[in-house]
């Protein structure tokens, strides 16, 4: 019987490698209309009209492309700090500290991912609050797709970003934005800091990254050939 269930594990994980999905956009839920329904309920007497019951109560925002649908529900399990098991003839989704599956991380990809970033480069990055970092890195994910080699097909071209957390990150505001520091005690949860007023001309993508990760007291790793930017105050993750 284990070896069976390993055997079905085994090849439904190679079942969901083999499925690309071309593009993900989640945003946190304060940004998203009041009527939404819970697109993560796990029961459908969850799944009601108004405001939704959220499992993404910890706040993240992806944007990605091509990511296989492995990579794309570890990706949100890691994010929205969840769990998940292969079950019979499917995936088990949890938010509770359960079992879960280590889908193993490429160095290779990463080592690819890094290269990338020190290779794109942007004419102009310009932040001013109320930019936030959910705004950077749509910004990133758009600019990364733009000035990526030419000679790539345009539906592999860019680079895939991610948010956790991002109501954690203080706000470390620049004299000319004539603001306070806001601290992490006194960010809501329904509340993003904002980015003080950033500005670069001709910078590497990695170089923008670590502008906007200062600014808010952040760092990122790579997770599911994916950036994730995280607060550096509540994570302890092997960064970059």
């Amino acid at each position: 019987m284990c070896r069976a269930a390993e055997t079905t594990t085994n090849a439904f994980a190679l079942v969901m490698h083999s499925i690309s999905v071309p593009v993900i956009r989640f945003i946190s839920p304060h940004d998203a209309p009041e009527t939404l329904i819970d697109p993560f309920a796990l029961s459908a007497d969850s799944a009601t009209a108004g405001a939704p019951s959220c499992s993404n109560k910890h706040c993240f925002a992806v944007c990605a492309r091509n990511l296989t649908m492995l990579e794309a529900v570890d990706l949100l399990c890691f994010l929205s700090d969840g769990t998940y098991t292969f079950g019979k003839g499917g995936v088990v989704v949890t938010p509770t500290n359960g079992p879960t599956v280590q889908l193993k991380q490429s160095a290779k990809k990463e080592q690819a991912i890094i290269a990338k970033l020190q290779s794109i480069a942007i004419p102009e990055i310009t932040f001013r609050p109320p930019a936030t970092v959910i705004d950077a890195i749509d910004f990133f994910f758009a600019a990364s797709a733009d000035f990526d080699d030419p000679s790539i097909p345009v539906k592999q071209r860019g680079i895939n970003f991610a948010v956790k957390n991002p109501c954690r990150m203080t706000y470390k505001p620049s004299p000319e934005d004539r603001l306070p520091k806001i601290s992490n005690d006194m960010i809501g949860a329904e509340e993003k800091p904002s980015i003080s007023a950033s500005s670069a001309r001709f910078c590497t993508l990695y170089e923008a990254l670590s502008l906007v990760c200062d600014k808010l007291d952040a760092r990122f790793v790579l997770r599911d050939n994916t950036v994730v930017i995280y607060p550096a105050a509540t994570l302890k993750l092997s960064t970059r």
